[in-house]
């Protein structure tokens, strides 16, 4: 099996067993299971001469594949060993933005190209230990006020953030919680 996090694809092959075990076999059936624990579902039967399947243009590549053999009876052999991939996650913080009307840089949020992350719990804090703004959308999007909707003043904030991952064993917190200093600058809006 063949994956990239970066282009959405996943491409399974395996072994025709017709050579070496049952020259009978009409058609192989795919399995797919998006995590470990989850049931089996049917994704494709496939003639006895295609021995790969490519998925292309997914969200997520996480998931288990099996692969089963049937003969020119209706027999079905068992299934394959599990394969199972896992996704990249990526999910980084810039540490400045200027939420002052100029269309550039206006709002908090991670850098382009973050990927399968299902939620976050993002908080803001001010230098008095105040929370003043927070989420779970992994998109972040804090436009600089508070949680009543009025501009902070500019300065620096304080974040803590805890990034869950769409992995192939579910949804999980990342072991490294992510915190450090935002600088809000907009030049006194």
């Amino acid at each position: 099996i063949d994956a990239s996090c970066l282009s959405g694809f996943v491409k399974i092959d395996w072994t025709d067993v017709r050579p070496l075990c049952s020259d009978d076999v009409l058609k192989y059936v795919l399995f797919y299971k998006p995590t470990v624990d989850a049931s089996y579902s049917v994704v494709d039967t496939l003639d006895n001469k295609t021995t790969s399947f490519t998925y292309d243009g997914l969200t997520l590549i996480s998931g288990c594949y099996a692969i089963q053999s049937v003969d020119s009876s209706g027999n079905t052999s068992q299934l394959s060993p599990d394969f199972c991939l896992d996704n990249c996650p990526l999910f980084e913080l810039p540490n400045i933005f200027s939420p002052n009307g100029d269309d550039r840089n206006e709002v908090f949020m991670p850098f382009p190209g973050w990927r399968f992350i299902d939620r976050v719990d993002f908080q803001v804090f001010n230098r008095w230990g105040n929370l003043v703004f927070q989420t779970q959308d992994p998109a972040i999007n804090w436009n600089g006020t508070n949680q009543e909707g009025k501009s902070v003043a500019d300065g620096t904030y304080f974040f803590v953030c805890k990034v869950y991952e769409k992995r192939v064993s579910g949804v999980v917190l990342r072991p490294d919680v992510l915190s450090g200093y935002i600088e809000l600058v907009t030049g006194g809006r």
